[in-house]
């Protein structure tokens, strides 16, 4: 699998993660995996849309060996959405 960020390298800025890799069986025109929102406090979050409306990807927050945590859900369309948290 290979990952590329692009961004403008500035705090609290737009950045785009592409993958290759992660799945290459998909459709052409189905190859967005994800989109992802950065969050201040993914706890907070977490809560937040934890109601039976929201249709749960993931039980519980996943934790990365750098302290990035995150966490996939299903948006009104089926799509996966992720709220991500940057390691403090």
């Amino acid at each position: 699998m290979r990952l590329a960020f692009l961004g403008f390298n500035k705090e609290r800025e737009t950045e785009l993660e592409l993958i290759q890799g992660y799945n290459d069986d998909l459709p052409i025109e189905g190859k967005v995996h994800h989109f992802a929102i950065t969050v201040d406090d993914i706890e907070e979050e977490v809560k937040r849309i934890r109601n039976p409306a929201v249709n749960l990807i993931d039980e519980d927050i996943t934790t990365l060996p750098n302290g990035s945590r995150y966490f996939f859900f299903h948006g009104p369309d089926g799509e996966w959405i992720e709220f991500f948290e940057r390691g403090k």
